[in-house]
């Protein structure tokens, strides 16, 4: 009679708790080590048992099992066995992966047997008790709980008018789903296999990878999950778009999180960091070099010449067909042969400098002219400075 108000507050309580889990069925198994009441002369034992039960709703739900151990007795190598049967009525507290639970009911202990006196009697008792069920995989959980089991009267034959016994007990738990209606365990809101029960990220988009958690992974990190990720190898930092793939303002096929140059104007060809290549029109590269110039009397560059210099050499790294001519000239002021070896070093000095950015010394041929082939009258100053010069021919 005690039970009664304990399965009345019980369900009292599980009418707050949402449906989660109902119509479903639990089977289990456990093992479960018992205190027995000093009374009996029985000494602490493990034992095993075995438990069905059925949820009303996800807060509540009947509970029967049955187990049995052989403790042993006061005197040394003898033993006796205890076998129990109960039923509860389960509050689940909350559930989930983590589903904590109280528990109260009726228990009948059976110790002995006809021939185990003094242990050959029975005691009626009431139990209560406190678990959890800790979820492994969809649809098996380990449970661990504690009792406490009380007979208000007991037939011990070694005195005492009442007994109070403690179990302790770990085992596995396994659920199948009882009928289709009120099946709550099956809605899945957001579509991503794992159903909202289980689901720790219950808004996930439609079509993203998700874990056993039920949230998206994201593989290159950038804020969209795998699976809708139309771009899932982007760049660490770089922005992204709905789509995840990487953001490139300036549409010059260069990532705007690697783009040193992200407003380049389009159609402007660019290099790995996303800079404009320099390039000369390959109708205006042959001819004489403009731009190009050598101090007085010497083959050292003059600081004008680098850029022009530059822009040649990225045409000739673009056009990798053409091979060509350094022909260097000068007036004729000065030793025939001492200006031929000038215009030699002149000539050898910008094969040098093209092949140092980038452009194949073979694709290249360097020659002194000295004073030979004039453009102009070396007879004025304005002749003799266009007859100093630098041609690049192309050759077959």
């Amino acid at each position: 009679m005690r039970s009664i108000p304990l399965f009345v507050a019980l369900s009292a309580c599980a009418t707050s708790l949402a449906a989660q889990r109902a119509h479903q069925l639990e089977l289990g198994g456990y093992g479960s080590v018992t205190r027995y009441d000093h009374l009996m002369g029985l000494k602490w034992r493990v034992g095993a048992g075995a438990r069905l039960g059925y949820y009303l709703t996800g807060g509540l739900g009947l509970e029967i099992e049955g187990g049995f151990a052989q403790p042993r007795t006061q005197t040394p190598l003898v033993f006796t066995t205890t076998r129990w049967a109960s039923a509860s009525v389960v509050l689940n507290v909350r559930a989930g992966r983590n589903t904590p639970y109280l528990l109260g009911g009726y228990t009948r202990i059976d110790y002995g047997g006809a021939n185990d006196a003094p242990f050959n009697f029975g005691d009626h008792a009431i139990h209560g008790a406190i678990g959890d069920r800790i979820t492994l995989i969809e649809g098996v959980a380990l449970r661990l709980e504690g009792r406490a089991i009380f007979a208000p009267r007991t037939d011990s034959r070694f005195g005492g008018s009442w007994a109070g016994h403690v179990v302790g007990s770990f085992g596995l738990s396994m659920f199948a789903l009882g009928r289709r209606a009120g099946n709550a365990d099956r809605v899945d809101a957001d579509g991503d296999g794992v159903v909202d029960s289980l689901d720790r990220c219950v808004s996930t988009p439609r079509g993203a990878q998700v874990d056993r958690s039920g949230c998206p992974a994201d593989g290159d990190k950038d804020g969209i999950a795998d699976g809708i990720d139309q771009c899932a190898d982007s760049p660490a930092g770089a922005g992204v778009d709905a789509r995840g793939c990487p953001l490139d303002a300036d549409g010059d096929g260069v990532v705007d999180a690697l783009d040193r140059c992200p407003s380049t104007a389009r159609g402007i060809a660019v290099d790995a960091a996303g800079c404009p290549v320099a390039t000369v029109d390959i109708s205006r590269l042959f001819g004489v070099m403009r731009g190009v110039g050598f101090e007085a009397g010497g083959s050292a560059l003059t600081a004008g010449s680098y850029a022009a210099l530059n822009d040649i050499a990225a045409t000739l790294i673009a056009h990798p067909e053409i091979r060509v001519e350094i022909a260097a000239y000068t007036d004729d002021a000065g030793v025939p042969g001492t200006i031929v070896r000038l215009t030699q070093l002149r000539a050898e000095v910008i094969r040098s400098y093209l092949a140092g950015g980038g452009v194949a010394s073979n694709r290249m041929v360097a020659r002194g002219y000295g004073s030979a082939r004039p453009v102009a009258s070396n007879a004025t100053p304005a002749g003799r400075a266009q007859n100093r010069r630098v041609e690049l021919r192309r050759l077959p």
